[in-house]
């Protein structure tokens, strides 16, 4: 999907794998896209408020930047047509 929009995953990880701390540090991305931690209404966003409050986090371009941003989860998430709708998002939030 970040393809797709025109931006580079820092995270080219074959297969699934969990990001750390230092691994997100070491990236340093310019842009920082996270799901909604709200999808089907409610909640708060949990990964996005970690991410722009951690001090650890503090000093990562994105971050600095507030370029920092939440995609609604049930667009993002799911497949089916909704992801034209999310890959649209991306790349507009990439693209700022």
């Amino acid at each position: 999907m970040i393809r797709l929009a025109g931006g580079e995953n820092v995270f080219n990880f074959d297969g699934w794998r969990t990001v750390s701390v230092e691994d997100l540090i070491a990236a340093n991305p310019d842009v920082i896209i996270v799901s909604s931690g709200s999808g089907m209404g409610g909640g708060k966003d949990v990964v996005y408020e970690w991410v722009v409050s951690d001090d650890r986090l503090s000093g990562i371009k994105a971050v600095k930047e507030g370029r920092v941003y939440v995609v609604d989860a049930d667009i993002i998430n799911r497949p089916s047509y909704r992801l034209a709708e999310a890959i649209e998002v991306v790349a507009d939030l990439i693209h700022k």
